[in-house]
């Protein structure tokens, strides 16, 4: 009897550990067979790949005016920021300088015109009419250098930077400022360049010509489209890199000089291409699409490939779903939940 009873004891035992391990193999079935997902869906985009670098952007066009005669500043009709046209009066200089000037001149021609006769005559050699000569020669391009010099104006239009004097200062062609040779600067930002560095991996990529997008930290969402201006032939000696310019157009004067930017070279384009997420794609590119509830293994032909988005040659269609978030870790046709 005795007996009887241990069994049934062991029955009910099993029978019990067998009811939960079902119920456990049941719940972890559960578990993983199910998954939270993100979608997108395949739409269609123009899609471009470029390579990327940064650089400072100047101005194409900037000219420090540096008169080389010294002379007094009497008038400055411009103030920094100001926007100049081409052959507009910047500044003038005291004419009682010109009329110093002058006074010498005259009276270094006198002494010059007298020597030609005293060395006709003989009564002075060659040596001595040479040297008054030569002082009646720089004389001359002195003063005449001077006369243009009364007014400074500008030599094509932009934007007026600096201005190292005031109205009444002594201005001297030795005297620099604020890293400006001369008097002020003229920057043209209508057209702006940057030098960049390329590595040999990128050389074979990039032609003069190519298509540029520059991006600044000022206007993040805007798009500044320039070219490839030049491409050196030969590397740097130390750095075994590439010197690249490229050229940009700033009409509008957004862009500044010495900004720092963020350029992209063009080296491919597509338009109307069926496009995805890159963060969809597996690293055998394939991806998850998602139909009633369930996850689908697709296999793709990729084509152009940038940071974010990735072309689609072959393996989806047009309004597809394809998981963006989750997709690490499931299996074909399991069941999925979108989020």
């Amino acid at each position: 009897m005795k007996r009887i009873i241990f069994i049934l004891i062991i029955s009910l035992a099993l029978i019990s550990c067998g009811k939960k391990e079902k119920n456990i193999v049941k719940e972890v079935a559960e578990f993983t067979g199910s998954k939270y997902v993100s979608l997108a869906t395949v739409i269609s985009s123009d899609i471009q790949s470029y390579l990327e670098y940064s650089g400072k952007l100047t101005a194409v066009q900037i000219n420090d005016i540096a008169p080389q005669i010294p002379q007094k500043i009497e008038k400055i009709y411009i103030k920094e920021n100001d926007f100049v046209q081409k052959g507009d009066t910047l500044i003038a200089f005291d004419r009682n300088t010109i009329a110093q000037l002058k006074a010498n001149y005259d009276n270094v021609q006198k002494n010059y015109d007298r020597s030609k006769e005293l060395l006709k005559n003989q009564v002075i050699d060659q040596k001595t009419f040479d040297d008054i000569e030569l002082l009646y020669t720089s004389t001359k391009a002195n003063y005449e250098t001077s006369m243009h010099s009364l007014l400074i104006t500008a030599p094509f239009s932009g934007i007026v930077t600096n201005i190292t004097q005031k109205e009444g200062e002594n201005y001297s062609p030795m005297m620099n400022a604020a890293g400006i040779n001369g008097l002020l600067r003229i920057v043209n930002l209508s057209e702006m360049k940057a030098e960049i560095a390329v590595t040999d991996f990128d050389l074979n990529k990039i032609k003069k010509g190519q298509r540029v997008i520059v991006h600044t930290d000022l206007n993040p969402e805007k798009d500044y489209h320039g070219t490839v201006s030049r491409l050196s032939s030969s590397a740097n000696a130390l750095s075994g890199l590439y010197q690249c310019e490229i050229t940009v157009n700033n009409i509008n004067n957004e862009l500044k000089n010495n900004q720092f930017a963020r350029i992209k070279i063009i080296n491919q384009k597509a338009s109307n291409a069926l496009i995805i997420p890159i963060k969809a794609i597996l690293e055998d590119n394939s991806v998850y699409i998602v139909e009633e509830g369930k996850a689908y293994k697709r296999e793709l032909t990729l084509g152009i490939i940038n940071k974010d988005y990735a072309q689609v040659l072959e393996g989806l269609a047009l309004g597809d779903s394809v998981i963006v978030e989750g997709n690490v870790g499931i299996v074909d046709g399991v069941s999925v939940v979108v989020r």
